[in-house]
């Protein structure tokens, strides 16, 4: 029987990586137990460097957030092209042997980066820290808007009644919920069950494919709703919640978990919910956008829908080509059906009402008069129009018609 491969222990692919010089080569052992014979280039050994400096809050943090993604990324830098067909052992032996021997992994980094046992073993102190810094940058960045914020709070108070005024401008901020709207979608389930079994069955390719966080937010002046994004970058708190802070002002982290697929993740999660969808009335003053990612859902259901998406995508559904596999297709989480794979995905109409997409609204809410007849109308320099329906009265639109006056074309056709 033919045993399966075996390659260099994780702790030892960490110290090729962090000695000087570095000394990259395959950790594929031959029959002697000793190394492949391929050797990398010194540009490999920098990607592997900078690969673990890149994770290195993932692989010393006390929550469950490692996935298999990193393991990926280091079979495609530790194997040479002969023996990359053996990544999944690879993958395979490197995440057993950090799951058992997980403290001996993390001391060795602590030696490689110099950095202290509490840093490395205390995540939520350092949670509290960055979020501390966070909106400490984020007062100094926005002392106008403040400023802006107390003017319209003042007049507020002048035009409401004796009995508002008695409550704090900061009180009615949080008490008010902001304008919302929400997306008439009313998708049948079988049609919710159908996107999301498309956006299964597409390949993993351009933005899909990175690795990142996908986090959950409670917006505290949208009472019962929670947003949903993503983002690649080191941490939410860089960039992301300093965005969202300034959108949403105040804010609750629910939750952030690093997955593969960060971005299929976030919209595989967001078609589930497809019925649930709100949007701003009106377009955020900060960055000028809807936020349409907002989810009238249970915290709970939603957390337990999340997870459900990131083991799914954690199991390695998809090949090397980002196609989902023979094997992922017997096991699609629902509502994805294997009955609606090869559908096409539902085209949804939006109601009346429904807010324009960012850039109709940079555009204003101009609308052209409709033409005239046996008139040429010019043409209007506004792309995308505001249609509202109306309905129409049988009797007052014959009546309209029978009052029309036709006018007479300038330019008449001989008749043959």
């Amino acid at each position: 029987m033919k045993s399966s491969p075996t390659f260099c222990s994780l702790a030892q692919l960490l110290e090729w990586t962090h000695v000087d010089p570095p000394s990259p080569q395959c950790a594929y052992l031959v029959r002697a137990g000793s190394p492949c014979k391929g050797w990398m280039s010194r540009k490999i050994s920098d990607q592997a460097r900078s690969l673990v400096a890149e994770h290195l809050d993932l692989l010393t943090a006390v929550s469950e957030g490692w996935t298999k993604a990193f393991f990926q990324k280091l079979a495609t830098i530790h194997l040479c092209n002969n023996h990359k067909k053996h990544d999944f052992h690879a993958i395979e032996q490197w995440l057993g042997e950090f799951t058992t021997g997980r403290d001996t992994i993390i001391d060795k980094l602590e030696e490689y980066y110099n950095l202290d046992m509490d840093d490395t073993r205390t995540g939520e102190s350092e949670d509290n820290a960055d979020d501390v810094e966070s909106s400490g940058i984020d007062s100094e960045e926005s002392d106008e808007e403040q400023s802006v914020s107390e003017e319209e709070d003042i007049s507020d108070e002048e035009d409401a009644s004796d009995e508002e005024e008695s409550v704090s401008a900061s009180s009615s901020q949080f008490e008010a919920p902001i304008g919302l709207l929400r997306y008439t979608y009313t998708i049948a389930e079988d049609e919710v069950a159908k996107d999301v079994t498309h956006l299964l069955e597409q390949p993993v390719k351009g933005k899909s494919q990175p690795p990142g966080y996908i986090y959950v937010i409670r917006p505290i002046g949208l009472l019962g709703k929670l947003k949903v994004g993503y983002t690649t970058s080191h941490s939410p708190q860089v960039e992301r919640f300093r965005m969202h802070q300034k959108c949403h002002q105040e804010f609750e982290e629910v939750t952030k978990r690093l997955a593969p697929y960060a971005y299929r993740v976030e919209q595989l999660l967001l078609r589930e919910f497809s019925n649930k969808h709100y949007t701003l009335e009106n377009a955020c003053q900060s960055c000028g956008t809807y936020h349409r990612e907002l989810l009238d859902v249970d915290e709970d259901t939603l957390l337990r829908c999340l997870e459900k998406w990131i083991g799914f995508v954690e199991s390695c559904p998809y090949n090397k080509k980002g196609n989902l596999t023979k094997e992922a297709k017997e096991r699609l989480p629902r509502p994805a059906l294997k009955s609606y794979l090869g559908c096409k995905p539902t085209r949804h109409r939006r109601s009346p009402g429904v807010t324009p997409t960012k850039k109709r609204a940079s555009q204003g809410s101009q609308i052209v008069s409709p033409p005239g007849v046996g008139f040429r109308v010019p043409t209007s320099a506004t792309k995308y129009l505001n249609v509202h329906e109306t309905e129409l009265n049988h009797d007052d639109l014959c009546a309209a018609v029978e009052g029309l006056q036709l006018t007479p074309s300038r330019h008449r056709r001989a008749v043959p």
